[in-house]
């Protein structure tokens, strides 16, 4: 599993610290969004031209050896600052940056529109099926022209409600998607928890169901991508590489490749007075530092490399120890994103070490599988007490459940019919309020 850096496109510095920079010596991918150029009164190819000029500065600046994703902006039209009348227009202009811009990016998701917050009369099965099929249709047409395109977009499902599930399947059916997209998405998860107070990982269904696009596709390149978008709890993570783990036991000639991404980690470091920090070592040794004052000068170095910003740094340490305000509220993002790469990291190992995936293939039955599980997972709190907390284990444990009956459709049917059959009890249990009618 990958995690990508989600930037705002622009220099972020202080007086001595190059934040990106420093950030993509730890990273290798990062995610822009072109809702600058996509949103307000002067919505168009002008404003997006004059944006895709602020990215072409940074790209040209930062991404030489980065792999950039970008993202189509279509959060501004659920948040109500697009005009519905202006809906169109968006369109056209995303559609135009996806045709024209290809060389600043490497990856590009389709722009989806799943609802509107402010627009009640946007939220009806009819108005979002026709403007999520006028954005499919228009990019399958830029496909046409430019066929290596179609490697380079991420198709971006929506599921949470019933209605959106069912629009997206009849898109995918109607416009025979899988024959033509490579990679797939999975959004609307930001949030989501809060919505409907649950605690499993809403997506494992819908990845199944990506899994089953792709195989009744099968690719001559062998090469399954799927990304997981506004992701950053643990649980999530932990599942996301159990998934990805799993379905390279399913499928061991092919390329599974998993990719998240969150804002989160920059923006913890803004609303939290003090920053546990994560390492892993080489040798599998877990440390947790309870504070930035606690870091060992080998790790400051190894995240911040230059000399002169580790100065800044442990300038920024001493005033946090003191009780005084930060120079810069992002010094320590970089912190922050080395200590979750490496509790993925750890993730990875835990899995590996334990042999989840084949205590979990193996089993035969659930009772057997949350039997095992909760003993590794006893051990696992015992020995890692600070990671491994009640909660953390409850929420892997029940998505573990809901997996178990996919991992059983997949290894003994594969039927389409039974897997909608379960996806469609997967988003009762979510629990989402279906808005659109």
């Amino acid at each position: 599993m990958e995690y990508i850096y989600v930037t705002t496109g622009k220099q972020r510095t202080s007086s001595a610290i190059d934040y990106e920079a420093v950030i993509y010596k730890l990273v290798k991918n990062c995610l822009f969004s072109l809702i600058g150029g996509l949103n307000g009164p002067n919505l168009g190819l002008k404003s997006l031209g004059d944006y895709t000029y602020q990215l072409k500065k940074y790209t040209d600046g930062y991404l030489a050896d980065i792999t950039r994703y970008a993202d189509s902006g279509g959060y501004s039209i659920i948040k109500g600052n697009v005009e519905p009348k202006d809906i169109d227009l968006f369109i056209d202009s995303y559609m135009s940056f996806f045709e024209y811009d290809q060389r600043h990016y490497d990856y590009i998701f389709s722009l989806d529109i799943p609802f509107s917050l402010k627009y009640s009369k946007l939220n009806t099965k009819e108005h979002i099926y026709e403007f999520n099929k006028k954005s499919m249709v228009k990019q399958l047409e830029v496909i046409s022209r430019h066929n290596h395109l179609k490697q380079k977009v991420f198709f971006v499902w929506q599921f949470k409600m019933s209605s959106l599930y069912e629009i997206w399947r009849c898109l995918v059916d109607e416009l025979n998607l899988n024959r033509i997209i490579k990679n797939r998405a999975i959004g609307g998860m930001v949030s989501l928890r809060k919505l409907t107070k649950i605690k499993f990982s809403p997506f494992t269904a819908i990845t199944y169901r990506c899994l089953l696009d792709y195989l009744m596709e099968y690719d001559d390149d062998k090469c399954f991508k799927l990304h997981f978008l506004g992701i950053n709890l643990r649980e999530d993570r932990f599942h996301i590489i159990f998934l990805e783990k799993l379905f390279k036991k399913y499928m061991p000639d092919c390329t599974i490749i998993f990719t998240y991404d969150s804002i989160a980690y920059v923006d913890q470091v803004w609303h939290t007075k003090d920053l546990s920090i994560f390492d892993f070592s080489d040798d599998n040794e877990l440390s947790l530092y309870p504070g930035v004052g606690q870091l060992p000068s080998e790790l400051i170095n190894k995240v911040y490399q230059d000399s002169n910003v580790v100065e800044f740094i442990n300038a920024e340490i001493n005033r946090r120890n003191s009780n005084q305000n930060l120079i810069d509220s992002s010094s320590f993002a970089p912190l922050n994103i080395y200590s979750n790469l490496k509790l993925d990291c750890f993730f990875e190992y835990i899995i590996d070490r334990y042999e989840l995936i084949e205590v979990f293939y193996r089993s035969n039955s659930t009772t057997v599988i949350a039997a095992t599980f909760r003993s590794i997972m006893k051990e696992l709190s015992a020995k890692y007490p600070d990671v491994f907390v009640p909660n953390l284990i409850k929420n892997i444990l029940e998505n573990l459940e809901y997996t178990a009956i996919y991992h059983n459709w997949f290894i003994k049917t594969r039927n389409p019919q039974t897997l909608e059959y379960h996806i469609e009890k997967y988003i009762k249990c979510i629990g989402c309020n279906d808005i659109l009618v």
